[in-house]
Parts: structure tokens; sequence; C-alpha cells
């Protein structure tokens, strides 16, 4: 975001108007996503648990064709490579996602990304496939801001970001590609709901201040290979501009860091592309990966495009967690409306008899 503002800084000034620059347009949604309330309770509550403690114990992902081996150290990094997916409409993604109640544009991001990632592992025959169906994970991180609403005049350089390492478990264990987005969505929607950002923010930023520096540097060496893969999403100008004359046909970014693969959503004019960064230490074929992601946004297109409803409704993808809760409060508030019900009945039971005695007494 902020690379971009400086691009835009440069910019030529258009006729009557002042020097472009990126605005925060993102606020906080108002309302949440749809989820059943026990949905709710169980993703605070994990949200409590990781924002507090889970954070230090996320497990490492296994060893699979898309990261860095466990082996192997970033510092020995020989060189990257970087490939671009071909573009995007904005506009096709915006009437795809409309037919799929609920789903926004990074839902379909992810989904793109989880089906391009299953894909790579079956088309290599990856063995991390065999460890999926025995219930392995592969992650995902992203910068998550845990900013307040920003003020829509602020400036990028005046917005008040404070980031966190946001963790997304892939979903790569679906039955179809509409499937794999309602699973994306679903994870989602239990993030946003979830208050751990905010206590990671404030419990991890002050843990990491009392830690030596050695440990800082061990950390973000050894932590890189704890997940699969960074990404992030940049919302860039809709409108073509110029620097020095010249117009800006198209643009796009890279991320470079201590990490395997890295990859960048950017938008500009009406389209987008994911960019692909790929350590050479991963030794992977960035070509058939950019292959399965340009495959897997068609093959959403095409799967929502056939669909034979108007919109598309989510099914039930309520966590096994939550209905437990739901079965666990049901059966409390019967039992506790027996037992309520039973001690009435007793104590009527006693007042009659009492009743019963005292008029026997009188007679």
């Amino acid at each position: 975001v902020t690379m971009t503002s400086v691009l835009l800084s440069l910019a030529d000034k258009k006729s009557g108007g002042e020097l472009q620059r990126l605005k925060s347009l993102e606020s906080r949604r108002i309302t949440g996503p749809s989820l059943r309330w026990s949905h709710k309770i169980t993703s605070f509550l994990y949200g409590c648990y990781f924002g507090c403690l889970g954070w230090a114990l996320v497990k490492r992902d296994p060893e699979n064709g898309l990261k860095i081996p466990n082996d192997k150290c970033v510092t020995q990094s020989i060189g990257k490579d970087i490939l671009y997916t071909k573009s995007f409409s904005l506009e096709e993604m915006k009437i795809t996602k409309e037919r799929l109640a609920g789903v926004s544009i990074n839902d379909l991001l992810m989904a793109i990304i989880t089906i391009g990632m299953r894909r790579y592992y079956d088309r290599t025959n990856d063995p991390v496939l065999d460890l999926l169906k025995k219930g392995k994970a592969i992650s995902a991180c992203f910068m998550a801001n845990v900013r307040r609403v920003a003020s829509k005049n602020e400036a990028v350089e005046q917005m008040g970001n404070y980031f966190i390492i946001g963790y997304f478990i892939l979903p790569l264990q679906f039955r179809n590609v509409i499937d794999a987005v309602w699973q994306c969505k679903s994870y989602s929607d239990s993030l946003k709901v979830s208050p751990a950002f905010a206590l990671q923010f404030h419990l991890a930023g002050g843990i990491c201040k009392l830690l030596p520096e050695s440990a800082l540097i061990f950390a973000s060496v050894d932590n890189p290979k704890n997940f699969t893969l960074t990404m992030s999403s940049v919302k860039g100008p809709q409108d073509e501009f110029s620097i020095a004359g010249y117009a800006v046909d198209d643009f796009n970014f890279c991320t470079v860091a201590n990490n395997g693969l890295n990859l960048g959503f950017l938008s500009y004019k009406g389209n987008a592309k994911i960019s692909v960064c790929a350590d050479k230490l991963i030794g992977m074929d960035s070509h058939l990966f950019v292959e399965c992601l340009e495959s897997a946004y068609d093959d959403i297109c095409n799967g929502v495009d056939n669909a034979s409803s108007e919109e598309l409704k989510p099914p039930d993808l309520t966590p096994l967690s939550a209905k437990f809760l739901e079965i666990g409060l049901s059966c409390a508030v019967a039992g506790t409306v027996a037992l309520l019900s039973i001690w009435l009945a007793k104590k009527m039971i006693l007042s009659q008899k009492t009743l019963l005695f005292k008029n026997q007494r009188c007679a």
C-alpha cells in the first residue's frame, strides 16, 4: 500500500485536479458475517485462546513442494522466481461473487489460491496429499490491520496502521471448486468475529519487547518455515494515471521476504493479477503453479455460470464444536426445565397433602 502511494505521488496532476493519492477507503464492517450463534461463540472462544497463547504454539506445516525444506535456511537463498498470472477482470469477479451469497473478492481470491495449490500438489504427485488425508494442515500467513475505523480523508502515511500476522488454514480437502469458495468464506467469517488479532497485537507485542535480540533474530529466521506461503491483497487506483506525460498501462508488485512463497493480489484499471514470488530453495515449477491458479479462476467462473439457480446459497458449514455446543446447551435447558417441573410437581403434591391433613384434623 505504501509503495503504491509513493508511485502515485510521482503521477502527473490531472487538469484542474490535485495530486493523486491512494486514500484509505477501508473501514470496519458495520454488520458482522451471517453465522449461527453457536459458530460465533466458538469462534470467539477460540480467538481468545489463539490471541493469548495459540499464536506461540502454531504447528509447523508439513514438508511440501511449495515450502522451503526444513533442513534449509532462508539465509541460503540464491534468488527468486517472479511470475504473474493473466489479468482477471474485476467486473467479472464482482458478477461472480454477487451470485455467491455473502462472498467477497477476498473470499474468491482465497479460493483461487486454495484450488491452485491443491491442483499443483495433484499434478506433481506431492507426498503431502497423504498427510492431508490424515488431518495435517497447510497454512498461509497475512498481515492483518487492527486499526480502528479509518477516516476516508486520511492519506496512507497518516492512516495509523497497526499490523499483526494472521494465519489462514487452507481448506484443501474440498469436493469441488464452489465448495472451496464456501469453505474459504466460512473460515474468513470465523476470523471476522474472532478477537485473536486484537489480543495478539496487545499481548504478543508486549512479549516481543521483553525478548532479547538473539531470540528475535532466531524467530525471524526460523518462523517463516512454519507456514507455506504469505499473501497480500492491495486495491490499487482504478483510473489510469501518467508519469512525466507517459500513461501507465499496467503495474504489478511482488513481495521479497525471508520466506519461500509470496502471493500478491493487486488491481488497476478494472483488472487484477496475482504475483508469484518463489524462493529458488523450494525448487518448485513456478510456471505450472501459475497455470494452476489461472485454471482455478476459470473453473470458479464456469461453475457459477453453469449453476442452475441465480444465486447460490452456502451449505451449512457450522463446525462440530459449535454443533456440540448447541446440543449441550439444549440438553442443559431441557434438563433444567425437567428438574424445575419435577420440583414444582413435588411441591404441589406436598402442599395438597398438607392441606388434606389440615382438613382431616379440622373434621
